[in-house]
């Protein structure tokens, strides 16, 4: 990825963005489980505490895996594609398991049942992360609007919608990596951390984040202004 060095107000970073306690240590965004070796340089990181970060870890190796699950339409380690999730389902059987008890057919077609909650905790930290990295300001307060859904199952107004372009009314944070990005290419773009893997995209006020993982999980977060 391109490095953009964050210019905006250092007493800005003197927390953990997800708890607001004093940070011990930093965090990607996105995490690693949901990249392919060899990673990208540059990738993103945001302060953070290790209490929040072995908060968030188990419940990103689940929705890592259980994305890798559904593509592929099974939980069988021999028929999964990415290699760091057949390491992991080879060292974490009961998550294997787990996989494999929430798979359902039901008249040729493969379901998985998921653990909801753990889903959208994931793609909130994500999007907290984003925002904080390229806007500089934290997210303590709840999103006003928080939408996700497998692209493969969006209608066209909820494509247009995921996809519309956003009005600059309004420019970031001052000396944020959204607003040098803006300054240099005239619009905020998607932001491809790895080719079909990972992208996210930013716009300011009201900050948004859209994400879309393994070109399969889109989300899109909205704090109001």
């Amino acid at each position: 990825m391109e490095q953009i060095r964050d210019l905006s107000d250092e007493r800005l970073s003197y927390y953990c963005i997800y708890c607001g306690k004093a940070p011990d240590s930093r965090e990607h965004v996105p995490s690693k489980v949901f990249l392919d070796e060899p990673y990208p340089t540059n990738l993103p990181v945001v302060p953070s505490c290790i209490e929040c970060n072995n908060k968030f870890s188990k419940d990103e190796v689940y929705v890592a895996c259980l994305l890798e699950c559904v593509l592929r339409g099974s939980a069988d380690i021999d028929k999964l594609n990415r290699k760091k999730i057949q390491r992991i389902l080879t060292e974490k059987k009961k998550l294997q398991q787990k996989l494999k008890e929430s798979l359902v057919e039901d008249n040729g077609k493969i379901f998985f049942k998921f653990e909801k909650e753990r889903i959208v905790n994931v793609l909130l930290k994500l999007a907290k992360g984003h925002a904080k990295f390229e806007n500089s300001e934290i997210q303590f307060e709840k999103p006003a609007y928080f939408f996700w859904k497998p692209l493969v199952l969006m209608n066209n107004i909820e494509l247009d919608r995921f996809y519309s372009e956003e009005e600059i009314d309004l420019l970031p944070e001052v000396g944020s990596r959204a607003l040098q990005r803006l300054i240099s290419e005239g619009k905020l773009n998607w932001i491809n951390v790895q080719e079909g893997r990972y992208r996210y995209y930013f716009s300011p006020f009201p900050i948004r984040v859209k994400i879309v993982i393994s070109e399969y999980l889109a989300a899109e977060i909205i704090w109001s202004d």
